[in-house]
């Protein structure tokens, strides 16, 4: 089983699976309904009830925006449309604890369709948020775009005039202080937030309150930063558009049923970002625990989420048993794979010869950094009865070809990433790169991930050994 990435997946699972993401969720344990123990966000003191949201509420909101990076010679450039669905699921005194669902819409072979993403509760006061408030998230929360958050929709509208604010640049999260203008401007709140950097505008920032509906109605972003890195200049922009689209309230049977599915599935979701990939009992248990919560509710809030994760996870309690079987005397298991020249390498056709199976990847920093040691290696050993097989967990086959052509590899070289099912990489359960397993003549495992001057030490041994 090949598994697939997600550009949710990734970043909801990033601090769980090391290996198959690549961003950190920002997410911190509660539970989704209120105790007396629980912290809440906001003031304590009483305040008034800007978002005058009772349990069943729900609103919809539209973001759609552009993210683009110039620098290096090099140009990328993303769109996202994303739907947040928000619903009241409590209230407690000036509390209210609410469910959050965002789905992002992607390109597919029957056209457009929304992708579930992020699913998380939160607690706020009705007051709204203030500061540098961050709501204290319970489930599968992610990163959706550079700018956009719940906080930013329940942000409480501050008073009219001028004031000196706070604000986190997306991208460097740096704090930089701007100035709020806030107007009336008949039942709505208008508020400007700008951001200057030696003059030059870098973010600016417009958010729309209606006293009437007592929701905010739109937030309209713009970012342009320039940093340096590596002493390269990287320019951003960034523009966004949330808008609400939809405000209703949910029938009480919806209610109950939205709530007992979001219960359920919670402490699930917990424990999947908590989730130590490293601890096999902790996989059996998230499984369990995905399995249950599908049992109950085949099609409910977060049953895309977990069938794909449920897939994530089988494929690394697989890695995880085949990497248990990968150890010093045992027989390495065979396999017959076609190189990059397109020439069949069969393993056990190599016994008589000391073999290195060298898993890496040329994105991968420490693969990179060994690199020079294993040449060194390969030209002591290569007549001697020594032969390296280079196995790359690389995307595309064009990324493996140009640095073996760039750095004159003569080893056999593998493409075993992208999407190729049976994979070299799981048969052996290979989870992080780089990984070094040593075979001996016969084909059994002398040495596991050994480098540099211990790895040479280990194959002159096992050279000189076989030749007295």
């Amino acid at each position: 089983m090949r598994i697939r990435r997600n550009h949710w997946l990734a970043g909801m699972l990033a601090a769980a699976i090391p290996v198959f993401a690549a961003a950190e969720a920002s997410a911190q344990t509660t539970t989704p309904t209120a105790t007396a123990d629980e912290p809440t966000t906001g003031s304590s003191s009483p305040a008034a009830a800007v978002y005058a949201l009772e349990p069943g509420d729900q609103l919809t909101y539209s973001t759609k925006g552009s993210v683009k990076m110039s620098g290096g010679g090099q140009e990328q450039a993303e769109d996202m449309d994303i739907l947040t669905s928000i619903t009241v699921l409590e209230k407690s005194g000036e509390t209210l604890t609410l469910y959050a669902a965002l789905s992002a819409s992607e390109d597919t072979t029957v056209g457009k369709t929304m992708s579930p993403g992020p699913r998380f509760t939160f607690q706020m006061p009705t007051s709204g948020a203030t500061g540098d408030t961050e709501f204290e998230k319970a489930g599968l929360a992610g990163a959706a775009f550079p700018t956009f958050s719940v906080e930013n929709i329940f942000a409480a509208p501050p008073a009219e005039g001028k004031s000196t604010v706070t604000v986190s640049l997306p991208i460097t999260n740096a704090a930089a202080d701007g100035e709020a203008v806030t107007t009336k401007q008949g039942s709505n709140i208008e508020t400007v937030v700008t951001v200057l950097q030696e003059g030059t505008p870098v973010l600016g920032k417009t958010t729309v309150f209606s006293t009437d509906k007592k929701h905010t109605a739109s937030i309209d972003t713009s970012v342009s930063l320039s940093l340096s890195s590596q002493g390269n200049a990287v320019s951003f922009s960034i523009t966004d558009k949330t808008e609400l689209t939809e405000s209703k309230t949910l029938p009480a049977d919806q209610l109950a049923a939205l709530k007992a599915d979001v219960e359920t599935a919670i402490p699930v979701a917990n424990e999947l970002r908590k989730l130590n990939m490293s601890q096999p009992d902790a996989i059996k248990s998230a499984l369990a625990g995905t399995t249950k919560y599908l049992e109950a509710h085949p099609n409910g809030e977060f049953s895309y989420l977990f069938n794909s994760l449920q897939e994530r996870l089988t494929a690394v309690a697989e890695r995880t048993a085949n990497w248990e079987k990968i150890k010093e005397g045992a027989e390495a298991p065979d396999f017959t794979a076609k190189t990059i020249d397109n020439k069949t390498v069969k393993l056990s056709d190599l016994k008589g010869k000391v073999v290195l199976l060298d898993f890496w990847a040329t994105w991968c920093g420490p693969c990179l950094m060994e690199l020079p040691n294993v040449k060194k290696l390969y030209a002591a050993y290569k007549d001697k009865g020594f032969e390296i097989i280079g196995i790359s967990a690389d995307e595309t086959v064009e990324d493996l070809s140009k640095l073996v052509e760039q750095e004159d590899l003569q080893w056999p070289q593998i493409f075993d990433g992208g999407d190729k099912a049976d994979s070299i990489q799981e048969q052996y359960g290979v989870m992080k790169y780089p990984t070094t397993i040593l075979l001996d003549k016969e084909g059994k495992i002398s040495a596991i991930d050994v480098r540099g001057e211990e790895m040479e030490a280990a194959v002159k041994k096992l050279i000189e050994g076989a030749e007295q």
